[in-house]
């Protein structure tokens, strides 16, 4: 069985200029974020985050790429970052995939990406 690293590995950027969030109003749905930017953790650099704000909210999200799920909200993207960052270091990089991965599980794989098939020998 593939581990959950393994398993993000077979997904690749389908939409590198469109982010999306996941809805959950009843309907799972999903939402394109216009304006949200790319963002980088330090130590988290593979990882895929993108900042956006709340729609109707004065706060900043920052939403992880291959789910659409929301990881933190803050006021302002610095504070959103530094909390985001050290709750990554204290998590791990094995628990943040298996995370990752349980999420695509749930609720299928965000618009942004796609799976890599396979090629046949």
């Amino acid at each position: 069985m593939p581990t959950a690293r393994e398993l993000i590995a077979q997904t690749r950027l389908a939409q590198p200029d469109k982010y999306y969030i996941r809805m959950a109003g009843g309907i799972l749905d999903w939402e394109e974020q216009i304006g949200a930017k790319t963002i980088k953790v330090k130590g988290w650099e593979d990882c895929d985050f993108f900042a956006h704000w709340s729609r109707g909210e004065p706060y900043r999200h920052v939403t992880e790429g291959h789910t659409g799920k929301s990881v933190v909200t803050r006021g302002t993207l610095k504070e959103a970052k530094d909390v985001l960052s050290a709750a990554l270091d204290a998590m791990g990089q094995d628990a943040f995939d298996d995370a990752v991965v349980q999420a695509i599980f749930d609720t299928g794989l965000s618009p942004r990406y796609k799976w890599v098939e396979e090629k046949q020998t």
